[in-house]
């Protein structure tokens, strides 16, 4: 059995300078496809028995597609 927390960087903001973010971000925005997309560049998802995965936001119900247990607004 193999347990892990998926630790992966969301979406990552821009700084102008010290002082201000200009609110653009690096890259494409971690929401939806590229969320899954990311978690299976980072982790090779076969080796994990079970997945539970949990969201706040319709845009995570895509990892359904990974998870065997999944959790939507349940923590609320």
């Amino acid at each position: 059995m193999r347990l892990a927390l998926f630790d992966f960087n969301g979406t990552v903001t821009h700084e102008v300078n010290s002082r201000n973010l200009t609110g653009r971000i690096n890259g494409l925005n971690c929401h939806g496809e590229e969320k899954l997309r990311r978690i299976k560049e980072r982790y090779t998802i076969k080796e994990f028995e079970c997945i539970y995965a949990c969201g706040d936001n319709p845009s995570d119900k895509v990892l359904k597609t990974v998870a065997q247990e999944f959790h939507y607004r349940s923590f609320l």
